[in-house]
């Protein structure tokens, strides 16, 4: 029979470490960054995992909100991400198509948090 390994040793904020960056290499790595030759939406099956839909801002800026509420962010970074949240939230953005800056925008900020929580364990 396998053993359960000792979790006596991890505290809750590695927990909620090695989530956030679980849900962030997702984002960053399984979403093609390939803009699709038609507008695509939701419902679009063929471009299901693709960063060109407000479906992947808006689960970017929710990973966001998360980790610029916690105590894993802070200084510059947090308020470059809350600048972030305020840009891909507002109605302006939602108004408009989706750009390769802002894919290429999010992939950055995605990273650079990436790396923070990266030398946090």
């Amino acid at each position: 029979m396998l053993e359960k390994p000792e979790q006596g040793n991890i505290s809750s904020e590695d927990i909620e470490i090695a989530k956030n960056k679980k849900a962030l290499e997702r984002l960053r790595n399984d979403w093609s960054n390939e803009k699709p030759p038609r507008i695509v939406n939701g419902k679009d099956i063929e471009y299901k995992h693709n960063k060109y839909r407000k479906n992947w801002f808006g689960a970017v800026v929710g990973h966001m909100s998360l980790i610029s509420e916690s105590d894993l962010i802070s200084g510059e970074t947090k308020a470059e991400i809350e600048n972030f949240i305020r840009t891909y939230t507002n109605d302006e953005f939602k108004k408009r198509l989706i750009k390769e800056e802002d894919i290429n925008r999010a992939d950055a900020i995605i990273d650079k948090v990436l790396e923070i929580l990266e030398n946090k364990i």
